[in-house]
Parts: structure tokens; sequence; C-alpha cells
């Protein structure tokens, strides 16, 4: 009976979800109500977006210079500050995070972020996890509050998806609605391939 109440939920995913292949290399499974961009696609996809009538604060100020990938609710880009996960990758020698002091990590966390945002950011959980499906080892999880808004939390995750990749994956998100934005962001990391 559990095998068949797993099985359909699986199935349920996929049907309401689309396989979209990472410019980090691993392909993922996006909802569909979810839009992606990137800096392959930003141009042409906020044009698209914008024609549709969205013209939001988020839309005018995203940084698509980087190689970062954005997924936000399609439906929340009409308002200031959506809930956007984010997917950035950069070459790195492999560090065996499950060797790797935490209380080290956590710290250097917390002073690195509250020195890009310019105020005492508080960590409210630091640890390791078995997230995402696709990775070597284990990875560094955190909350915190956003480097960007008071009010808004940050959810992060990194780790190695191979011995020379660090990949970091981060929610930014309104108190009000980061539980189900953090149904979307653990959905997406489990169907990392």
């Amino acid at each position: 009976m559990k095998f068949l109440v797993l099985f359909i939920l699986i199935i349920a995913f996929n049907l309401e979800a689309k396989e979209y292949k990472s410019i980090h290399g691993f392909s993922i499974q996006v909802p569909n109500n979810y839009i992606v961009i990137s800096n392959f696609n930003s141009a042409d996809v906020v044009e698209g977006l914008r024609q549709e009538g969205y013209d939001s604060p988020f839309l005018k100020e995203l940084n698509t210079d980087l190689p970062f990938e954005y997924f936000v609710k399609k439906n929340d880009l009409n308002i200031d500050n959506p809930d956007e996960i984010n997917i950035n990758s950069e070459y790195q020698n492999y560090i065996d995070i499950e060797a790797h002091p935490l209380d080290e990590y956590c710290y250097s966390m917390q002073m690195i972020m509250s020195n890009a945002a310019g105020r005492n950011l508080e960590q409210y959980v630091c640890e390791k996890s078995d997230l995402p499906g696709k990775m070597i080892g284990k990875s560094f999880y955190y909350i915190m509050d956003s480097l960007y808004s008071d009010e808004e939390k940050s959810l992060q995750y990194q780790f190695f998806a191979t011995r020379e990749q660090l990949v970091t994956v981060t929610l930014n998100c309104s108190p009000v609605s980061c539980n189900n934005s953090e149904k979307v962001l653990r959905s997406l990391l489990k169907s990392m391939r």
C-alpha cells in the first residue's frame, strides 16, 4: 500500500512538472506553474513576460549577467518580491562536507552573509543534509535572514555535484509563503539527476 501511495505521488508530481536541463549540468523537474530565467534566455523571457503584462520591480532589477538560474512562480511575477529559487555553481576543489567542521562552516557563512548585507543576519538552522539527489557526499543547509530584505528568509543548500563543481541553491522567501516554497525547493532538489 505504501508503494502505491508513493507511486501515485511521484506520478502526480511528474504530471505537473517538466524536465529542465540546467546550465549547471544536471536535469531537474520544474513545476509547470514556474518560469525559469537564466543568463541565456533572460532577454526573451523578460520581454515575453512584459508583453503579457508582467512589469514588477523584480523583473526590472533581475541581474542576469551572472550564471544564475531563477525559478519563480509565474503568478507571483507581478508582486514586488516574489519567492525565488536560484541556482549557481562555481569551479572549486572538492571538500568533504561530511568531514568538514559544521560549526566552522555555520560561523563563516553567517559572517560572510552579514558583511554582504551590512547588518547582522540571524541564523536559524545550520546543518548537514542528504539533499539533493545528485551530489557527492552531503550538503550544507542553512536558514537565515535574507541578504536582500528584513522581511525575507533565505534557505540555502551547498553541495558538490562533481569533484570540481560546487553548487549553491538558494530560496529567498517571505515568512508567509516560505513553507510552500520550501516544498518546491525540496522537490527540485530530490528530482536532480
